[in-house]
């Protein structure tokens, strides 16, 4: 999409997230002074018609379907965990599970945005983890069980519409006798703090940068003019 942009700009549609589930969007949520697909309310089925030159419109959840679809090429499932960002609203939730079903997808639930990181840290990262705890012995995990040691990690999450930081801690679970010994190389997850900014992401630096761009332009051009 980033190299067809200088081609073909009224094709490309950017930061589609902020589209769903809503009837309309305020003139300020896309303000980039380039051309692009138009965004407009459709009062009739109280969603939002995005078209580009003479196609017909697509509402937002269709154009969703298209892209999970897409990426479901590449698994051999059709089961999946969907992420959006903490501050969808029901109805944007609702959206993106209508254009999961559009696309054909089962899905098993949906993901805030500022978990699936930690989730997927805890899953692959946690016997590393314990590791490195300060009371390590030849049995790194089961101490680390025994004297309590938790390891906190931030985790930082900036996207195209939001920027979002969230404190986790990870406490490893005691180890037990037989079978279930390898029980001590796992943890339990606590979110201890977590702050979400939906005014930076992406999609305000582009804006941010134009403006910036813009407002040189004007300084260089206006002069000549006088």
């Amino acid at each position: 999409a980033a190299s067809a942009f200088g081609r073909i700009p009224t094709h490309i549609l950017s930061h589609l997230p902020i589209y769903l589930g809503r009837s309309a969007v305020a003139s300020d949520e896309h303000s980039i002074p380039f051309p692009g697909p138009t965004v407009l309310s459709d009062p009739e089925n109280g969603s939002l018609n995005i078209t580009h030159e003479a196609s017909a419109p697509f509402h937002p959840e269709e154009i969703t379907a298209m892209l999970l679809k897409y990426i479901a090429k590449f698994t051999e499932t059709q089961d999946c965990v969907i992420t959006v960002p903490p501050t969808f609203t029901q109805s944007q939730r609702q959206a993106m599970l209508d254009a999961a079903k559009l696309a054909q997808l089962n899905v098993i639930g949906l993901l805030d945005t500022n978990l699936a990181a930690p989730l997927w840290y805890g899953l692959e990262r946690i016997r590393p983890l314990l590791l490195e705890t300060p009371n390590a012995t030849t049995d790194a995990p089961a101490a680390a069980a025994a004297t309590g040691d938790r390891r906190c990690v931030v985790f930082a999450d900036m996207g195209g519409i939001h920027t979002g930081l969230t404190l986790v801690g990870y406490d490893p679970i005691p180890a037990k006798k037989g079978k279930d010994k390898d029980k001590g190389h796992l943890a339990k997850m606590e979110i201890l703090a977590a702050e979400l900014d939906d005014n930076l992401g992406g999609h305000h630096m582009d804006e941010a940068i134009v403006a910036h761009l813009v407002g040189l332009l004007h300084a260089r051009v206006a002069p000549a003019e006088t």
